[in-house]
C-alpha cells in the first residue's frame, strides 16, 4: 500500500492516511483530508485520482462495503 502514498500526497487537501489490517488481513483505510469536499473530489474526479484508485483496487480482495465521512473532533498529531 506504500506505493499509493506518493500520489495521495500530491492531491489537494490530502493530510494523511492510515491503512489498518488485522490478522486475517481485513483492511480499514482512513484518509485524512482538509475538507469533505477534498475527499469527495479525489473519489470522483481526475485521471491522477483514477490511477491511484486503480492501484488501490488492485490491493484489495473485496470492494469497500461502505464509505463514511467523519469530522475530526479531537486531534493529537505532530
Amino acid at each position: 500500500m506504500e506505493e499509493i502514498l506518493p500520489g495521495l500526497k500530491r492531491e489537494p487537501g490530502h493530510r494523511g492516511a492510515l491503512f489498518l489490517a488485522n490478522e486475517t488481513n481485513d483492511v480499514v483505510v482512513i484518509g485524512l483530508w482538509e475538507t469533505a469536499r477534498d475527499a469527495e473530489a479525489w473519489v470522483t474526479r481526475s485521471s491522477a485520482g483514477e490511477a491511484q484508485r486503480d492501484r488501490f483496487r488492485a490491493l484489495v480482495v473485496a470492494p469497500p462495503t461502505e464509505r463514511i465521512i467523519y469530522a475530526v473532533r479531537v486531534q493529537d498529531l505532530p
